[in-house]
């Protein structure tokens, strides 16, 4: 199409009068294509692989958090022990460590919109694990191992680095994981669990339910599609 288009404008150009220099439009290379990460939730394999592998307390405590509130990486690393109410089971997202170039900047009292200041319920089999680890920490969360504070980006990059090679053993497909996964993950555990779409994308942080929609048809769409196949398969 793109091809087309250009050569069409080439033409109308020339019955113009515009003088253009000779386009062999056949031999015309079109822009590569780029890869985009895919939007996936969690493998069963990778499930599995979450509570199984040996993973160091606080790599677990991050993966943790990513699994059973679907935060945002930024909302995650800039957790403070006191943002967890283990009271009322709560975790509170109110600010967001974000990268120039290599280095951490906390936004205090800020996130990535306004609606993405919330409070997200925390699940009972998350509880136990994430209150002995918070009590534990001084200072933030998620820090970097040897200098204390703040992740860098380089630091956070070898952090995330260290989960993975903990889990592809059990769960190869781990290789490609992200943060983000984790956060598809979560709205489609908000879909199965039959939680409406404005009460997902409040927990989720975001300003509308445009984007959950757009998981939650897909995922009625996938839903729709096994139960057609079970039919088939069941009337024979």
């Amino acid at each position: 199409k793109l091809r087309l288009t250009m050569k069409q404008i080439y033409e109308m150009a020339e019955d113009e009068g515009i003088a253009l220099r000779h386009i062999n439009f056949k031999r015309l290379a079109m822009p590569v294509k780029k890869m985009t990460t895919e939007k996936r939730p969690l493998t069963p394999e990778e499930e599995d692989a979450i509570f199984e592998a040996d993973i160091p307390d606080m790599e677990k405590a991050f993966v943790y958090t990513l699994y059973y509130t679907g935060m945002r990486r930024e909302e995650a690393l800039a957790l403070l022990p006191s943002d967890f109410d283990f009271v009322n089971m709560r975790v509170s997202v109110n600010k967001t460590v974000v990268f120039d170039d290599n280095d951490p900047v906390l936004n205090e009292g800020m996130a990535k919109t306004k609606y993405s200041i919330r409070k997200i319920p925390l699940p009972d089999a998350a509880a136990s694990f994430l209150k002995e680890y918070c009590s534990s920490c001084e200072g933030f969360m998620f820090q970097q191992t040897r200098k204390g504070g703040l992740m860098s980006k380089t630091s956070y990059n070898k952090f995330w680095r260290r989960i993975r090679a903990v889990l592809v053993p059990l769960a190869p497909s781990a290789d490609t994981l992200t943060a983000y996964t984790f956060r598809h993950n979560y709205a489609t555990m908000l879909y199965y669990s039959d939680i409406k779409p404005k009460m997902a994308a409040k927990l989720m942080g975001h300003k509308d339910t445009t984007m959950i929609l757009r998981i939650y048809a897909h995922l009625d769409e996938e839903r729709e599609m096994a139960d057609v196949k079970l039919n088939k398969v069941f009337s024979k």
